[in-house]
This record gives structure tokens, sequence and C-alpha cells, in this order.
């Protein structure tokens, strides 16, 4: 694996190399479907969703039987749901379908059991959503991301004590931990109401990959709530600079807690914080 496509790459010039050297290679061939699979791949970890759906596609167009172009796709449709980077379902509803035809072509693959994971969780299927999850553990016991994975889930599902236990896993598994795995610790904290441990979670989380939006999001709401107001408004202000279109109705609509009282904790810490 290349190391700007590991889920644990934060080097952002990594990734600008990569994406030089990707678009040279498109110039010399734009009939190369794995040249576009690889673009895809690069715009998705650098969380330009637009451009990575549009770059699958177009893999999908040259090779259309080839199913990680199709699975590639269905990841960047999900993504950009989960980055609240769209306010568009269809999205969601394409990365439903997508997973599960990915499960109907192979029943075997934990990658297509995770995305499906994820997809039900946003649907607010929570069983459904640790049922794939604990699926994907049992296909892949090794791979740490599944476990991070979990937590999210069971933290929305209000067991935060169990969705700590799996981030720790987690954590443990990996030499140099993604950013994204102590977002997910922060927010098992956060669940548990222990604010002063989520907010250096996502402190942490930050300082290791500083694109990973949410967790200004999540400062933002932990700030607000244990009252260090122009902290808060600070986190909220650089979180609306990258995605603007965010409010608290949206947030109400699609922010996947089991639980309508921890959506009222986050939207009164939010409103608070100043988001409208």
């Amino acid at each position: 694996m290349a190391q700007w496509e590991s889920r644990q790459t934060q080097d952002p010039q990594v990734l600008e190399r990569a994406l030089e050297s990707a678009q040279k290679a498109v110039a010399l061939n734009d009939a190369f479907p794995w040249v576009h699979n690889l673009l895809a791949k690069i715009y998705l970890r650098k969380m330009q969703y637009e451009q990575a759906i549009a770059e699958a596609k177009r893999a999908i167009a040259l090779d259309p039987n080839n199913v990680e172009h199709s699975a590639l796709l269905t990841a960047s449709y999900l993504a950009q749901w989960e980055s609240l980077q769209t306010q568009d379902r269809k999205m969601l509803e394409r990365a439903l379908e997508g997973a599960q035809k990915m499960i109907a072509l192979s029943e075997s693959q934990p990658w297509a059991h995770s995305l499906l994971a994820r997809v039900y969780l946003w649907k607010k299927q929570h069983a459904q959503a640790i049922a794939e999850a604990e699926r994907t553990i049992a296909l892949d016991p090794n791979n740490a991301d599944h476990y991070a994975v979990l937590s999210y889930i069971l933290s929305y599902a209000g067991q935060p004590e169990k969705a700590l236990t799996m981030v720790e896993q987690a954590v443990r598994q990996q030499a140099q931990p993604p950013g994204w795995y102590f977002a997910g610790l922060g927010f098992a904290y956060s669940s548990l109401r222990r604010d002063e441990e989520a907010i250096a979670a996502y402190e942490k989380a930050l300082a290791v990959d500083p694109s990973f939006l949410q967790s200004h999001l999540a400062l933002a709401f932990l700030y607000s709530e244990v009252a260090r107001e122009a902290e808060a408004r600070a986190e909220l202000t650089t979180y609306q600079t990258q995605n603007p279109k965010v409010s608290l109705a949206f947030l109400q609509q699609v922010i996947p807690y089991k639980d309508p009282a921890n959506v009222d904790r986050m939207l009164a810490n939010l409103r608070k914080a100043g988001l409208k």
C-alpha cells in the first residue's frame, strides 16, 4: 500500500505529491481506469468528495465490471454524507445501494459490511449497524479500523462503555493511530459525560490530523458545555469556514443518536457557541 493511501497518512505534502503524479498520469492516458481510481482515492483522503465521486465514476465507465471501482464510489458517497458536506439524501441512498450490491457479490468482504454498518448508522438503524460492524470484525479481527467504526456506532446507540472499550482496543492495535481514532475516543468520553477527557482526546485528534473537520465541531460543543465560550466560538468559526451550510435544523434531522436527549444536548451547546 502506498503511503498516501494509508488512513494513517496525515502529511498533506504526501497527498499533494501523489495528486500531482496522478494528474500527470491522466494527462498521458485518460483511458486507463486505474489512474482514475487512484485519483478518486487521493481525493477521498483529501476529503474532496465531489472530485472523488467524479473520478470513481470515470473509472467505472472505463472498467464497469471491476468491483473495486464501485466500492470506491460507494465509499465516496458515504463519506460526503458523514462529513455533513451534502444535504442531498440521495447520497446516503446511493451508498446503501452500493454497499448491498458489494455484499451480494461477495458476502465475505469485510469492507462491504463496514460500509453497510456506517450507512445503517446514518439511517438511524442502530441494531443493524451494530450487527454489520460486528460481522466486519468477525471477518477481519486484526484490522483496528473495524473496532473504531464499531465504537462510533455504539456511542450513537447509547452504549458508551462498550464504545470506549472498542476504541481503546483500536488505539492499542496501531503503532501510530490516525486522528479519527482519537476523535472516536473523544466521542466515547463525551457520551460518558467525561468532558475534560473528551476535550483532550479531540485536541489530540486535531494534533494528529488537522484536516479532520468534525473534531472542530465536537470541540465547539464540548467547550460550550464546560463554559469555555470563547474557545467554543473559535472552534465553530473554524468549522464553518470549511463547512458553512451546516445548521441546527440540519443537524437535528440527521445526527444519528438513538436517544433524542443527546441530540438536544448537542444542539443546545452548539447554539450557545453561535450556530444558527
